[in-house]
């Protein structure tokens, strides 16, 4: 088939009410659906540490709950919720399967970014399917040409999470007339490099992404400048600050991660009487060891508590301003920051109270212990003041090379 007939059929224009959308999902639903399937996801999450993918069962079950339509638009049966509903949901299902909850933030994030091209996604799913995005920004090599009434694409884009399940992506690239864009394109028009090896969150297929000479219609192209909070978009999360809401949804990862590591560790215990004889001078090491069990839980829960604030004042300030104060901006960074460093305290106290064990394979220990470092790890949460657009291509660019 001629690369112009698979566009005519891949890509379509926005339309209204061309599918009965599915009813809407209600946050809380979809909370207890979550806590409802806990065995299933915890099975498949030590089974994509293995696999390096997330198993179609546990991918239907989140469609089925509604977890890859919180920022979708409501025409579609999407709840075109902010960042507060992307938080909850992921510190929710984190406590259960940390790499499912990650590729559920970045796709909330990429169908956000969807609903400001004329192209729809949803336009060629099938009856009751839900949509699932990935994607990439910071390639260093990718470029875009104008050819006629479309674009050409050539480029590479690492460390895209979902691919294996995704059925659209969004990318960037540089074009010399509009300077830098975002486009959308089917995931089946990309090469999908099997590149993904990492210490933790093996789950994501977080695997390269590579076009050579894909033409993609102008209306499936954007200026990123006008991806940037949206003031009047339908779906709250367009109306903020691009990449907060989505560094705080990777923040809320890091703690559910963090809180099934504490539970794991106090069901495993570390204290040994043997260790530690009766007649041995100094503090009791039992105690000892629940208190530092007791702290980490603490830091765990302040954290989550102040994330969740965080995001529900960056909602309301959406609902009632005409734009995100900057100060607001940059205190919520800032705050953020201490989210992620109260949440990374944490977690090292209960490396200490674990040990060795945390090294490793096939334990839930060394899998938990490694998919926090990750997320704590991941340029989204670095530096303490938020996560940056320039930083963000320094981050893809270091991985292309490496």
């Amino acid at each position: 088939m001629a690369i112009s007939e698979q566009q005519d059929t891949a890509f379509a224009a926005r339309t209204e009410g061309a599918k009965t959308p599915p009813p809407i999902p209600a946050l809380d639903d979809m909370l207890r659906g979550l806590e409802a399937r806990a065995d299933l996801l915890r099975e498949d999450a030590r089974r994509s540490d293995s696999t390096g993918g997330i198993g179609a069962e546990a991918v239907a079950t989140l469609d089925a709950l509604g977890c890859h339509r919180i920022t979708a638009p409501r025409r579609v049966g999407g709840m075109a919720a902010g960042a507060a509903a992307v938080v909850r949901a992921s510190l929710a299902l984190s406590r259960l399967h940390p790499a499912a909850a990650w590729n559920m933030v970045a796709s909330s994030s990429h169908i956000a970014t969807a609903q400001c091209l004329d192209v729809d996604p949803w336009a060629g799913l099938a009856e009751g399917e839900d949509l699932r995005m990935c994607g990439s920004y910071g390639s260093g090599d990718a470029r875009v040409r104008r050819a006629g009434d479309e674009y050409v694409l050539t480029g590479t884009w690492t460390m895209a999470s979902g691919s294996q399940h995704a059925q659209w992506a969004t990318v960037d690239a540089q074009d010399d007339e509009r300077g830098r864009v975002v486009m959308i394109l089917p995931v089946e028009r990309l090469e999908v490099l099997d590149t993904w090896r990492s210490l933790g969150l093996r789950g994501t297929a977080s695997n390269t992404l590579r076009a050579e000479g894909i033409r993609v219609p102008e209306g499936a192209v954007i200026e990123f400048e006008r991806c940037m909070a949206r003031l009047d978009a339908e779906t709250r999360y367009l109306r903020l600050p691009k990449v907060l809401p989505t560094s705080m949804g990777f923040a809320a990862v890091a703690i559910g991660a963090g809180t099934a590591l504490a539970e794991e560790v106090a069901r495993r215990g570390g204290f040994s009487p043997r260790s530690y004889p009766a007649a041995a001078a100094g503090p009791d090491p039992e105690t000892v060891y629940a208190q530092q069990l007791g702290e980490a839980g603490t830091g765990l829960a302040a954290a989550e508590e102040l994330l969740v604030r965080l995001a529900e004042g960056l909602d309301a300030a959406a609902e009632t301003e005409p734009g995100i104060a900057p100060a607001l901006q940059l205190r919520t960074r800032s705050l953020l920051g201490r989210v992620v460093r109260d949440t990374g305290e944490a977690v090292e106290r209960l490396a200490g109270l674990a040990g060795t064990a945390l090294t490793l394979e096939d334990t839930e220990l060394g899998r938990l212990w490694r998919d926090c470092r990750s997320v704590l790890s991941h340029g989204a949460l670095t530096p303490a003041t938020g996560f940056g657009m320039a930083g963000h291509r320094a981050l893809h660019a270091a991985a292309a090379q490496g």
